[in-house]
């Protein structure tokens, strides 16, 4: 995947705030290690700032789109599907590690308040919908704050080996091999799994695969 300059700019200031600190990481140690002189950074950011909010896309995306879906008609498995499916879907095509993010999230939590708010605003549209799943009786009775909790974290480890496909083609040399998967083949697995899991009938999961095609759930593409 070829990033944009913004993009590799966002990609190396996160290892680097999570290397060093938000505080302890200057503009011109993100211009070196982005391969740029400092007045070039400026074009993209004013501020390191700037850059860090940039990294909050990571939980923006899936909680503008279920906010979105969430108040549309549809049911609670529809829409858990479509978001299982749309978050898996910007995982793969994201400029940097979500686990990196997070870790710098967890280390430095007052620069990243608003990136909790928003996880917590993402995870209780999950649980509202496994409750309403619950209530309406499509999922089994399961504990929704597990369950939320374990649907949020389900598709993050995809870009562990999506991002790394190119080096382990099964015409490589490499010790790992595997067949090279396409972003939209690994976001219907991983929602469909994901919707199985809970539904009392998973023989349903056919019929709302049907609907959820209908709908146009594809992340935005950023223009570099």
């Amino acid at each position: 995947m070829t990033r944009s300059t913004r993009d590799e700019i966002v990609a190396v200031a996160a290892r680097l705030f999570s290397e060093k600190g938000f505080a302890g990481t200057t503009m011109s140690a993100i211009a070196k290690e982005a391969g740029l002189r400092q007045s070039s950074l400026y074009y993209y950011f004013n501020r390191k700032e700037q850059i860090l909010q940039a990294s909050f896309l990571l939980n923006r995306a899936p909680l503008e789109f279920i906010r979105r879906i969430g108040v549309a008609p549809g049911s609670a498995a529809l829409k858990l599907y479509r978001l299982v499916r749309y978050d898996t879907l910007q995982l793969c095509s994201a400029i940097f590690d979500v686990n990196e993010i997070e870790r710098l999230a967890v280390r430095q939590p007052h620069e990243f308040e608003q990136f909790w708010r928003d996880r917590q605003s993402l995870h209780d549209w999950v649980e509202q919908l496994v409750r309403q799943g619950i209530d309406d009786g499509q999922f089994i009775d399961a504990d929704p704050t597990l369950a939320a909790l374990g649907f949020l974290s389900y598709n993050e480890g995809v870009q562990n080996w999506f991002r790394a496909q190119e080096m382990h083609r099964i015409d490589s040399d490499a010790a790992f091999t595997y067949p090279a998967y396409e972003a939209e083949e690994v976001a219907d697995f991983l929602a469909g799994g994901a919707l199985r899991s809970i539904l009392v009938r998973p023989s349903e999961l056919e019929r709302i695969r049907v609907q959820a095609a209908k709908f146009p759930d594809d992340p935005p593409v950023e223009d570099g």
